[in-house]
């Protein structure tokens, strides 16, 4: 029995630090208004103690913005989200690139069945629009997008259930 092990050396000083903040906004009893933003001072450590570069794999800059409706009395409640994620490079043992940075439109909605309200109907969608900064710049609509390296890329997801409560 040969056994390999893959660790990380600890080496060098890095100094990170970063911000996140989030905010809800209630536009009446009915509509809400949501957001985040997170930032980090450093995604890329390069040539540390000149040794070798150390990624953070995650981005510098991640944003949320959502808009929420809440209708108790016809038992409806949707939201839209819109997510952004700033490039990104990675080392992760063997695997190491880049991300291109990307955006996704989500969805939900759900309905308590007027016949059954015990019951609530639920779809949700994910990446239903997706977007990825090209090459040369600019950005295009796509139908998958990575947010990893040497992983399959996303493409969209719809989901339905049906949930009674007891």
């Amino acid at each position: 029995p040969n056994a390999i092990l893959v660790v990380s050396r600890n080496f060098g000083q890095v100094s990170l630090w970063g911000v996140d903040v989030a905010a809800t906004l209630a536009l009446g009893s009915a509509v809400t208004v949501s957001g985040t933003y997170s930032w980090a001072s450093h995604d890329l450590f390069p040539n540390l103690a000149g040794i070798a570069d150390v990624a953070l794999n995650a981005p510098q800059h991640k944003a949320s913005l959502a808009l929420s409706l809440h209708n108790p009395d016809r038992g409806l409640d949707a939201s839209l989200r819109s997510r952004y994620v700033d490039g990104v490079p990675v080392i992760s043992g063997a695997f190491g690139g880049q991300v291109q940075p990307y955006a996704v439109l989500d969805a939900d909605v759900s309905w308590r069945l007027p016949f059954a309200s015990r019951a609530t109907l639920s779809v949700s969608g994910w990446d239903l629009v997706q977007a990825q900064e090209a090459a040369g710049g600019g950005w295009q609509l796509v139908d998958r997008h990575l947010e990893f390296v040497s992983v399959p890329a996303l493409g969209r997801v719809v989901l339905s259930r049906i949930r009674v409560a007891f």
